[in-house]
């Protein structure tokens, strides 16, 4: 048998379906920026991936938005506005 989660993890895990629920991504493939570039430490004009995303409350009002740019040649690089 396995020990009950910790309260702090149960209400992660209620927070991570909560936004699954109530999230939307736009994901839109594009060229560098040359300070983009700089900032991912790859060529400009290197293929990046720009994601807009938003969250909505439970009535469906946006709340918080989010840019995101990655490189799939450097895992893990990005910025976030």
């Amino acid at each position: 048998m396995s020990p009950e989660r910790p309260p702090y993890l149960r209400i992660a895990d209620e927070l991570r379906r909560r936004i699954a629920e109530h999230v939307r991504e736009h994901p839109e493939p594009r060229q560098a920026t040359v300070e983009e570039a700089s900032l991912l430490g790859i060529q400009k004009a290197a293929l990046i991936t720009h994601i807009r995303r938003t969250y909505y409350s439970d009535q469906g009002w946006p709340v918080e938005t989010a840019d995101n740019d990655g490189c799939m040649d450097r895992p893990g690089a990005g910025k976030q506005e």
